[in-house]
């Protein structure tokens, strides 16, 4: 193998760990995200996410948007698909279902 082949394998290489720790890391902020969205510790149970998941949905709940305008309805039901977003990637962490 000549130097330059050398070169090109171990530049190759460094490219390569560079996305796969790039990537990697990327999945550990938004476990941390959805870990602060939810407001507990990443030490928690996926009982205890659960639990803060059930505490700040009922926020969301039907019966408690239907005297808001249409606007704030409409920001309700995003900050809703936030909080389930957070709660799939903190069970995801866990390594437990929804």
């Amino acid at each position: 193998m000549s130097t330059t082949e050398l070169i090109v394998v171990a530049f190759a290489g460094l490219i390569g760990y560079l996305i796969v720790n790039a990537l990697l890391s990327r999945g550990k902020d938004k476990a941390q995200e959805a870990d602060k969205l939810l407001g507990v510790r990443p030490e928690a149970s996926a009982d205890e996410v659960r639990a803060a998941y059930l505490r700040l949905s009922a926020r969301y709940a039907p019966e408690q948007l239907a005297a808001l305008d249409e606007a704030t309805r409409q920001h309700a039901r995003e900050e809703a698909r936030w909080l389930e977003n957070a709660y799939r990637e903190a069970m995801r962490k866990r390594g437990a279902t929804p």
